[in-house]
């Protein structure tokens, strides 16, 4: 049985990765802006010690971002699509995820093996995204983990994964 989720969920997951792109693009202009200051305020002299500290500032502003969109995206890039249901195993495509240049996440197909199979019910985990409590289906093997945003699929396939819970820890 194939289920796919509805267009909302494109739209909840590009919302965030716009809300990501604008953040890094304040970042820069903030960088860019304190370069112009710095140049127009200090007399047209840039020394070592005002670059020193505009590639700190750059630094840390760099890393905040990166912090903030590389764990986020991994788990953006786990959220399921589109999940097929067979007998002994189950087909999920999760969603691509790319930000910018440097972040560029393909979607994805991961396979279970219904009999090493875990479904557990949980929280997403980036809470920016999606907050509804424990709405989302989890399912992971040995290696693997996908997370199921049941709000967008068919009511049907929340209770098709509820009775597999064979494995649940």
């Amino acid at each position: 049985m194939n289920y796919t989720a509805d267009f909302g969920l494109e739209l909840l997951i590009n919302q965030y990765k716009k809300r990501l792109v604008n953040n890094v693009l304040f970042g820069l202009v903030i960088v860019f802006f304190s370069l112009v200051i710095m140049y127009f305020i200090g007399g047209e002299v840039i020394d070592f010690k005002n670059l020193l500290c505009v590639f700190i500032f750059m630094f840390t502003i760099g890393y905040m971002q990166y912090s903030q969109i590389v764990p986020n995206g991994l788990i953006v890039n786990n959220t399921v699509t589109e999940i097929t249901i067979e007998a002994d195993r189950i087909l999920a495509k999760t969603s691509p995820f790319k930000v910018l240049f440097w972040v560029n996440k393909s979607q994805k197909e991961v396979v279970f093996n219904i009999g090493e199979l875990k479904v557990r019910q949980v929280s997403y985990p980036v809470k920016s995204i999606y907050d509804l409590g424990d709405k989302v289906i989890k399912l992971t093997d040995n290696e693997k983990e996908v997370f199921i945003l049941v709000d967008y699929f068919d009511k049907e396939l929340k209770d098709k994964l509820m009775t597999l819970k064979v494995g649940v820890h």
